[in-house]
């Protein structure tokens, strides 16, 4: 799992071209960051290269299992557990000026991440602009297919082993078209979209 975590932020910082958007001011001294459902770190870890030692890094995650070492961490870099489906802890309300969450399309059910919405831009504070700055960069799961590089080779096992998945995340509650209208979702809770893209997946990075 630790392995997948690495090989996905890779891949996904890889195929975007960015950690985070050019937009948000991560030269500022002082700024507070967290990442939610942060898994390994890894993020922030990246983050810390290109942002001043005064900022600060919290990473938060349902479960410690996949935390590296605190010695292995910058400085700066702070992980710490927390379930944030429930609702956020005072201390941390108001606390944060940038908020990012990616690859949580597991967690998002029947087609409704307001509750995950809610509480990241509960985090959010308001010395850095109006509510400073939500990044979230998803995979958009249901628009991954089995595809063959030669036409005349047959992949009904692939298929079948697509529509099987499928058909369990949907009984499960776990559909993912709500990705492709993540700016509408966030006009409707009241946030400025100030920029929205969907990178397609590139034929070097299609078969890892």
């Amino acid at each position: 799992d630790i392995t997948r975590l690495y090989l996905q932020h890779r891949m996904c910082t890889t195929e975007m071209g960015i950690l985070v958007n050019p937009q948000v001011p991560l030269g500022n001294h002082g700024l507070k960051v967290a990442d939610i459902a942060c898994g390994t770190g890894i993020w922030l870890v990246d983050l810390a290269k290109h942002a001043p030692k005064s900022v600060q890094l919290d990473g938060f995650n349902i479960s410690t299992a996949h935390f590296p070492p605190k010695d292995e961490l910058p400085t700066n870099v702070n992980l710490m557990q927390m379930d944030t489906t429930t609702a956020i802890p005072d201390r941390l309300v108001g606390r944060y000026d940038v908020v990012h969450s990616g690859r949580t399309t597991f967690y998002i059910l029947n087609e409704d991440p307001s509750l995950h919405l809610r509480n990241f831009v509960a985090l959010l504070s308001f010395w850095y602009g109006p509510g400073g700055y939500l990044f979230w960069d998803e995979l958009d799961l249901g628009a991954v297919h089995p595809r063959a590089s030669d036409p005349s080779i047959s992949y009904d096992c692939a298929d079948k082993m697509e529509a099987f998945g499928r058909a369990w995340l949907q009984s499960q509650g776990v559909t993912t078209r709500w990705v492709g209208r993540m700016d509408a979702i966030f006009q409707e809770h009241g946030l400025q979209v100030l920029d929205f893209k969907r990178v397609p997946v590139s034929d070097g990075m299609a078969r890892p």
